[in-house]
């Protein structure tokens, strides 16, 4: 319809007695546009039957190949599942995915795939932390971030005890190259990823050489004061758990999990005066952060608990 328009328009201007080259190059630049407007329509119906899926799979390939042609191994490290069954204990699962490829990062012979690749990726699969658990989807996120293995793995509590597994996921091969456990107490979080991170480069024949806490940068840093801090809480060990806590929001003032544990450490020491002043600034500061409706029933439970120990 639109093109038909044009025409009549064009032959308007002809009998106007617009200059015939200049009606010619009109022409022209509407043909161009005509075949502009197609070739986006092509690219279009590409897109949605999945060729430049294919275009994206061949550039994040040549990463696995830039890794290969380096003698090193190209690592994507997946969130850890939380087989625990315990709401409280779901920070762990991105914290041990951080500090273990923390660790992984300085291993000679290892690259690790940058986080923001492997989110991209998983978010354009629209895949859960359930769907990742397939092998199937696995090897599928792991030819498109052009990674050569896969760790996957999850965690459980039971008689206090935390139990950490991972498994090695070759890429190419689709085979399981091995699978590590480590068990332990809770508060020893941090010696317990270590030992685990220790197993699975030795399944990698590589040799490894673990930086100190200092030395690593300060997002992971963050994340291990975090995790150490949830650890001692767990131990009982509450002194301990709130430094943990505090040297977090220290480096980091907006880790908002952070000042929740702290408010829960004051409250299992029934220091409830230091747990208000906790959870006051985090549901004012972060109004709009999805543990606010559990720090008001904390809130609400430190009132009672004062009114308790007054009476």
């Amino acid at each position: 319809m639109k093109n038909a328009e044009r025409d009549l328009q064009t032959q308007a201007e002809i009998r106007e007695g617009i200059g015939e080259g200049w009606v010619t190059l009109r022409m022209q630049e509407r043909k161009e546009e005509r075949f502009a407007n197609e070739r986006r329509g092509q690219m279009k119906a590409l897109q949605q039957i999945g060729i430049l899926e294919l275009v994206v799979l061949t550039i994040t390939c040549s990463q696995s190949v830039e890794a290969s042609a380096r003698g090193t191994k190209a690592i994507a490290v997946l969130p850890f599942e939380n087989s625990s069954g315990l709401e409280k204990l779901e920070p762990l699962k991105e914290g041990l995915r951080d500090l273990i490829t923390a660790d992984l990062s300085k291993v000679k012979g290892i690259t690790v795939v940058e986080r923001e690749n492997l989110e991209r990726i998983i978010k354009e699969q629209k895949l859960s932390l359930e769907g990742l658990v397939e092998k199937k989807n696995q090897i599928k996120v792991g030819k498109l971030v052009g990674a050569n293995v896969m760790l996957a793995g999850g965690f459980s509590l039971s008689d206090s005890k935390l139990k950490i597994n991972a498994h090695l996921l070759d890429v190419e091969t689709t085979q399981l190259v091995n699978s590590e456990e480590v068990t332990g107490e809770v508060s020893k979080i941090i010696d317990l990823q270590r030992q685990l991170v220790l197993k699975l480069v030795k399944d990698l024949d590589l040799k490894i050489e673990l930086p100190d806490p200092g030395e690593i940068d300060i997002a992971p840093e963050v994340n291990l004061h975090f995790i150490r801090g949830l650890g001692y809480y767990y131990g009982c060990m509450y002194d301990h758990a709130i430094m943990e806590f505090m040297n977090t929001i220290n480096l980091d003032p907006e880790y908002v999990d952070a000042i929740y544990w702290r408010a829960q450490s004051y409250m299992e020491q029934e220091e409830y005066d230091h747990a208000k002043i906790e959870l006051e600034k985090l549901t004012k500061t972060f109004s709009d952060h999805q543990l606010v409706p559990r720090c008001k029933k904390l809130l609400k439970e430190c009132q009672d608990k004062e009114k308790m120990l007054k009476e």
